[in-house]
């Protein structure tokens, strides 16, 4: 299944979070109307030149959606209903009045880390604890000086050298989330691992909140595209 696939290469966290997500689309409460059974299945949409898209409307009333055309992959999740001659997608939309990045604690080493002395920063998502990586987060010390690091595979990244002062500020931002910067205050820290969350939902936010596929027979014809359909 290529959504399944789409989902496990766009995301930017490690694999505890494609069985988050998987929890959180069994966990959707259905939007209301009614789920008509004749429309469950794996679509694909035709008739749109250099675009790639799926659609799984499930029996439970979930589904699943992406789009990929040219450099831009989209994807979203959530509850469907039949109104009338058309089966409408609802899609939640994450919160707007939380911060895309939060401080959380420092913790000690990893006993398995090669590195036990300095600092290193780790970003997580606290729902699945995955790791993010491609984060960059740039560090100011006490005494003035600045250092910038990019989180990798792992999630943690080492300090280069140990720090001769405390880190007490952090800004972070992702090349994924454009336009989104946070700046952390921090209490006073020099060893440790100091662990910053991420939140996945407004990563992951949905390209749309409702979308509206009327019926012609069998397919599903996408209003808002205004050409191509969905077949099973």
């Amino acid at each position: 299944m290529r959504i399944g696939l789409f989902m496990a290469g766009c995301l930017i966290l490690q694999a505890p979070m494609a069985g988050a997500q998987e929890r959180d689309a069994k966990n959707l409460p259905n939007a209301g109307g009614a789920i008509d059974p004749a429309f469950v299945g794996h679509y694909y949409l035709s008739g749109v030149m250099e675009t790639g898209s799926e659609l799984l409307l499930r029996a439970d009333g979930s589904f699943e959606w992406y789009i990929s055309y040219g450099a831009l992959d989209q994807f979203a999740q959530g509850t469907w209903r039949r109104e009338g001659e058309e089966i409408v997608l609802v899609a939640p939309q994450p919160p707007k009045n939380r911060p895309l990045f939060a401080y959380l604690d420092t913790e000690p080493w990893p006993a398995e880390a090669a590195q036990k002395t300095g600092l290193a920063v780790r970003v997580i998502d606290p729902k699945s604890g995955g790791d993010a990586r491609g984060v960059r987060v740039a560090l100011r010390f006490a005494d003035g000086a600045e250092l910038e690091v990019v989180t990798s595979g792992d999630g943690m990244e080492p300090l280069p050298d140990i720090p001769s002062s405390a880190l007490v500020e952090a800004t972070l931002s992702a090349p994924y989330v454009p336009g989104q910067e946070v700046k952390v205050a921090l209490p006073p820290v020099r060893s440790g691992v100091v662990r910053f969350s991420i939140d996945v939902d407004q990563v992951n936010a949905p390209p749309f909140e409702r979308m509206a596929l009327r019926i012609d027979g069998k397919s599903l014809l996408p209003v808002e595209l205004g050409r191509g359909r969905y077949t099973r």
